[in-house]
């Protein structure tokens, strides 16, 4: 894995009886963020969420956590990503830096840093989390599917 491209720990969070409410809860949001801002035709949370930790560097010369820019729309199954969130798990004291940014039609970095407050995108948005100076960041991330555009 290239950690000059993406420098981060991933776990992941698959749908089990003890996790349904989170997903439950995720799925919930993302119907109103979507029926509010696309009105994209979706199948749902087709992937398990993941939970990435970025950690600033220890000892001199390691990599920072980030995630240069990217897509998280693709070829084989992330051809049917139409929507991606991301929620922020840690308190922003726990950290500096690590700020996710989306590429509209300029690079603009999102308000949410709240533990809790989560941010809904197309998939196909580049976007970017800038490396981490201080301490830890964690974010749950996950993918909404839908059937290709017609």
């Amino acid at each position: 894995r290239d950690q000059t491209w993406r420098c981060c720990d991933v776990a992941m969070v698959p749908y089990k009886p003890f996790t349904e409410w989170l997903y439950e809860r995720v799925s919930q949001r993302v119907q109103w963020g979507n029926a509010e801002h696309w009105g994209f035709e979706l199948l749902g949370l087709r992937e398990p969420f993941q939970v990435l930790r970025y950690r600033a560097p220890t000892e001199e010369g390691a990599p920072a956590g980030k995630y240069d820019w990217h897509q998280d729309y693709g070829a084989g199954y992330m051809s049917n990503r139409k929507l991606s969130f991301v929620a922020q798990l840690s308190s922003p004291e726990d950290y500096d830096g690590c700020r996710l940014e989306l590429h509209t039609h300029v690079a603009e970095e999102m308000p949410y840093v709240q533990r809790g407050d989560a941010v809904l995108f197309a998939s196909w948005t580049p976007h970017r989390v800038t490396p981490i100076t201080r301490g830890e960041r964690y974010a749950i991330v996950a993918w909404v599917h839908g059937p290709a555009f017609r």
